[in-house]
Order: structure tokens, then sequence, then C-alpha cells
């Protein structure tokens, strides 16, 4: 599915989540507070919004500054020592458990070496793999004055600073490469930010410290082939302890990796216990018929697995760092990063600025010049119906035994619905776009969710990281005598249109389209609205008109671990197979409405 395919995964268009399903459906992406003692705030920030000035920072203690008792060596430091019973601490833990100190995540077996980040002190565990040197425990650097890079784009887990002494923090791609330093460079700057491609240096060191560099794709696959290749990387690569669902590793090599989750770009944090990321310094490259550039790529692990790969993430979303030491690669001269041996590399001059959200949209060929009326079937015989809360009229057709909307909805009266209020959009906020293709709704505005909340019998929070018994019928945001379909109520349509291979082409309208209209044999009519996401902190963006279609179901995704998904109905330019999978609740999606029986 593309949604998917854009945020979180490998998986080509229409793949969605066949190729592994828990995996993918785990998939579907940073903590204020800094590893240091600044207070914070209710959302885990710091006092000063997350900037830790050079002359405030503590020095944190490294593991080095604790004497491990239970395992097979000590380890002492100058500093007064704290002992830690590692056996006892574990003891009983069958899977993740943030309280544990990072310290007795380690191999015991392993001769680690240490560094020191002059930047703020901190000291990290290293281990020589290969020819390679890597950190072994996640970058924990906050130092947003000296990387302004940082400020607002790395968080803390579930925004407790306690769990940065864990695992370290979760870094948004722009932070990890830090764009503003590519972005001032004198010689060479380069303009690296969302939805922006640039031609990035064969060794970034982005966050890193001085000496150490964020990992290419070809630096993680020699990484991989070092420990036995992909297909048992993963188990040779997890911490020994921590891992849910029995997935721990053999940690063999003393990589250490922990189940650190990841921070979503629409502020949730989930999968830790389960998920280990690491970004990468390669950019993915999608379709090269659009002008997206929204993800990168990274290294995952996960606890069901024994192997591991390359992955991408939206490049707002937050995940971990580990850095490389600067020098030989295995293979005996320095790893170069995939981007720079692209066909074509995409000039930063030539991409849309991010900076304004009017021209946030990452679009097809087509324009909507032409009134709704004419992407209407003329041969079918429709219905209208008319909306009492604003007078709006709407075609209708019935089919099967279902009677829906012809078009999608347009009301936005967020005084009568105070649900929609900062919920609902039209297409790149022009609202002649809307008179079209109506209005573009999250999941939560969508079933009205502050009805749900405020009902007097039964009060409840649904929405984006929140789960809830709804009723079998849901009237959301439709009009009265209307309902948001189920899940189940959109199947029931595909098999009345023809079946799962050719209900797409059967209920797309006849013009409109990007490569491929469709026959709209039913009256459906769907026009392709696109759809609209959030990247905090960036902004609000558009995708796709004249490409894709997405219909909410008022079905949540259960699914789906950190209760963020619910399914939508998805039409693609150039397939002619429906498809019905989950979707982010913060996506804003067209709805269109089914009349009650």
């Amino acid at each position: 599915m593309l949604l998917k395919n854009l945020w979180c995964g490998k998986m080509s268009l229409r793949v969605g989540m066949a190729s592994a399903t828990v995996f993918g459906l785990l998939l579907l992406a940073a903590c204020g507070g800094d590893s240091g003692t600044s207070a914070l705030s209710d959302n885990g920030t710091s006092s000063s919004e997350e900037i830790q000035s050079s002359s405030s920072s503590p020095k944190v203690e490294s593991s080095s500054s604790f004497i491990l008792s239970g395992d097979s060596h000590e380890e002492s430091s100058s500093s007064s020592s704290v002992e830690l019973n590692c056996s006892a601490l574990l003891e009983g833990e069958t899977d993740w458990n943030w309280n544990v100190p990072k310290e007795c995540r380690f191999n015991s077996g392993i001769a680690y070496d240490s560094m020191t980040d002059p930047r703020d002190g901190q000291i990290y565990k290293t281990v020589k793999i290969g020819d390679q040197v890597w950190m072994a425990e996640n970058l924990n650097y906050a130092d947003s004055v000296k990387t302004p890079s940082l400020l607002k784009r790395s968080w803390c887990y579930n925004n407790k600073a306690e769990n940065c002494a864990v695992a370290g923090r979760l870094y948004t791609w722009l932070a990890a490469i830090d764009s503003l330093k590519l972005a001032t460079d004198a010689a060479n700057p380069q303009d690296c930010g969302l939805l922006k491609s640039c031609t990035l240096p064969d060794t970034v060191q982005g966050i890193c410290p001085p000496g150490w560099h964020l990992p290419t794709d070809t630096e993680w696959i020699i990484l991989f082939t070092e420990v036995g290749g992909e297909s048992t990387a993963g188990k040779a690569l997890k911490s020994q302890t921590g891992w849910n669902e029995s997935g721990n590793g053999s940690d063999a090599y003393g990589f250490s990796a922990l189940p650190a989750g990841l921070r979503y770009s629409g502020g949730a944090f989930g999968l830790g216990g389960y998920y280990a990321y690491f970004w990468s310094a390669t950019e993915t490259y999608s379709n090269p018929r659009y002008s997206y550039h929204g993800d990168a790529d990274d290294m995952y692990l996960f606890s069901s697995y024994e192997e591991t790969g390359l992955y991408h993430h939206d490049k707002g979303s937050a995940i971990s760092v580990r850095c490389l030491k600067d020098g030989m690669s295995s293979s005996g001269e320095k790893a170069k990063s995939s981007s720079s041996n692209k066909d074509e590399a995409v000039s930063s001059s030539s991409n849309q600025s991010s900076s304004s959200n009017e021209d946030n949209e990452i679009d097809g060929d087509r324009c909507w010049d032409m009134p709704k009326e004419a992407y209407l079937n003329p041969e079918i015989d429709y219905g209208s119906m008319t909306d009492s809360r604003d007078g709006q009229i709407y075609k209708t057709v019935k089919i099967g035994d279902q009677v829906w909307m012809a078009e999608n909805l347009n009301y936005a009266d967020s005084v009568k619905t105070p649900s929609l209020k900062g919920k609902s959009w039209c297409y790149k906020n022009k609202t002649e776009n809307c008179a079209v293709a109506g209005r573009l709704y999250t999941w939560a505005a969508a079933i009205d969710s502050v009805k749900f909340a405020t009902d007097a019998d039964n009060p409840q929070d649904c929405g984006y990281g929140k789960t809830c018994t709804l009723p079998a019928k849901v009237q959301g945001i439709c009009p009265d005598g209307w309902h948001l379909p189920t899940k189940t109520e959109w199947e029931t349509l595909f098999i009345e249109a023809g079946g799962e291979s050719t209900a797409e082409k059967n209920l797309k309208s006849q013009n409109g389209w990007n490569i491929s209209n469709g026959t709209d044999a039913f009256g459906f009519s769907a026009i392709p609205a696109g759809f609209g996401r959030t990247w905090i902190p960036e902004g609000f963006y558009f995708f796709y008109k004249g490409d894709y279609a997405f219909f909410w179901s008022a079905t949540e995704s259960t699914e789906y671990i950190g209760n963020i998904w619910a399914y939508s109905m998805e039409l693609d330019y150039d397939y002619e197979t429906e498809n019905l999978d989950g979707s982010y609740k913060e996506f804003a999606h067209s709805v269109r409405c089914l009349k009650d029986l």
C-alpha cells in the first residue's frame, strides 16, 4: 500500500503488508528530556526548549562508572562507583524493561573499548567488528545550542529523560545528518530538508562526535556481512536480554542493539521492546515520476526475526543513531554512500520549499480544472440528498442494497461540530479544491471524536494513539440518516462492484486520473483527491492529487501496535484492484457517507 511504502517500509506500491504480516503491522515514524538534569515540562522538553548549553551540560557517567556484579568482568572508574547486581535486576525479566540500566545489557564476554564525546563529556562503549569500529550503544547527544539541527527534532522515548539514559535519544533524519550544518557549508551548501533531496558527501558526520560519522547503506551492509549475512545478522547484533516475545539475540560481536522503538512523525511513541531502528546517511528515492523525497534508509532489528536488513522511514520519524568511526571499511576502501551512485541526483534547488504550507504539495500531472459534476458518469441515473446542516446538495447512487454519496463530503462547520477544528483541510488549502473534491479529514474528525468524548452515557476518548469501542453504526461527520462506512460495508461494496480483481477500475471516475481512468460502471465516481498529513514540527503537506483516493472507514485497525491506525479504502492511479488496509489516523483522507438502512 502506498502509505506504508512512503512512511515505514521498503514495500513497493500495493505490496502492503504481505511481505511480512506481523513485521509490517508493527511498523506502522523522540522525547524532550535531556540526558542531563534540566527540569522537564509536561511534554518532556526541558525548560529551555530542549536547548542544552555547553556551559551547563553535565558530564554523564558512563558504564565505566559502575561495578557490574554477577558478570564475568568488572569495570571501575576514578569517579564514585555504584554497584549494579545485573543478575538480580534481570531475574525474572523476559521482556523489555526501561528500568534496567544499559550497563546490564552489554555482553559480559566482550572486551569493549570506549570513547568520550568531547562536546558533552559522555562516554560510550565501542566495539570493533571486522575492520569497522562501532559505538556499542545509542547516541545520546542533545545540545541544540552547539547543534541547532537538534532543536525540536530529538526526543527521549515517551518523553522521559531516564529512557535516554538507557537507550539514547531518538532523532529525525534531518537531525541525524545535521541538516543545518550541510545547509551552511561554505564550499558546498546543500538543502537536505524534508521533501528535498541533496547530494550528500561520502562521509556524513551528522550529529556524531568528531572522528565518527553516520553510516551509509554500504557500511551497514558491510556490518551484516561481517556478522554472518542478513539472514542471521539480526540475532548476532541484538542484545542478549530485553527483547519481547523471546526475541533476544546472541550479541556475538558486542553490538548490543536494544529495542528502543521509535517516535512516529505524528508524535506518538511505539514499538519499544519490539524494534530497533538506526538511521543511514542514505536517502530513499521513490518513484522518479514524483518529486517525493520524504524517506531515508535505516537498519532494522525485530524481536521475532533473526534476520535484519535495510528499511526506510519518513524523515520526520525519530529513531536511534549508531555512529561509526572514521577510517577504512572491511573492503579496504572508504565506504561510499549509495546516494552518490544515483543515476540522476536531484538538485535541492529544484525541489519545493517546505517553509510554506501553502505550497507543500507532492502532486500528479493533472489539475482540477473542471467542476465536480464533470467527474460523474453521464450514463448513471443519480439521486440526490441535501445536508440539512449547511444546505449542500450531494449526488447519490444505489449500488446493490447500499446507497452511497457519489461525491466526497465537504462539511466544514467546526462550531456545530468541534471535532473538525484544525482537523480538516481543502487540498493545498484552496477552497476551490474543496468545491471539486470535498474536504480531507483526520480519522478523529471523521468519527466526530468530540461527540464520543462528551457522550453522557458512554464517554470515550477515541483518536490518534487511543482505542475505544465504537458502536456498530458511527454517524461521525456524516449528515443525519447517513454514516461513516465500516470495513465490512466497504467490502460489501467491493463485492457488488465486481470483486477484488476489478472493483477499483469500476469505482474510479472516467476522467481526472493520471495514467489510468476508471469505467465508473456503478456511478461511485471516485476522483483522485490525494491526501494530507502532518510532519512535526515541519508542517502540513498534501500528496498525490491525480494519483490516489483514500476514504476513511469507521473501523480501527487493532492489529497495529500503538492504536494509531484505522482502515481506509485506497484507489490507485494504475491498478484495477482495490485495497483496504490500515492508515495513520492523523492522515487526512476523503469521506464518503453511506445511507442508513
